[in-house]
């Protein structure tokens, strides 16, 4: 089955679609973003939605948020620090599970990213 991937229509510093094409595992795709100087800016990670998923995404984020975010149109944003120390914002857009990680970025620049995602 064909998906309708997601992707920003803003990055800042520059950014657009990095240098990998997209990774496409058993769950999810996940497509790099870097800047015009090639510094690694953020990774888009999706995967379509389904209650088992929903469940691991509540107890990875929803449950262990540092802090929630309305992202508008009915969308909760969970803010949470990765393992290495990146940042990460996870949310749910229609059927699609969405995480955007990054070392470099901020919680707002995460935020303005994530509310341009179509």
């Amino acid at each position: 089955m064909q998906r309708r991937l997601l992707a920003p229509t803003w990055l800042p510093r520059d950014g657009r679609i990095g240098r990998e094409a997209p990774t496409v595992g058993a769950r999810r795709v996940l497509q790099d973003f870097s800047t015009s100087d090639g510094e690694n800016l953020l990774i888009l990670s999706q995967e379509p939605r389904s209650p088992e998923r929903d469940a691991y995404h509540r107890r990875m984020f929803e449950t262990r948020a540092d802090a929630k975010i309305d992202l508008g149109e009915g969308r909760l944003g969970c803010f949470v620090r990765g393992n290495r120390g990146e940042l990460r914002l996870f949310w749910h857009q229609g059927d699609t599970a969405v995480i955007i990680s990054s070392s470099v970025l901020s919680n707002p620049e995460l935020a303005e990213i994530a509310r341009r995602v179509r």
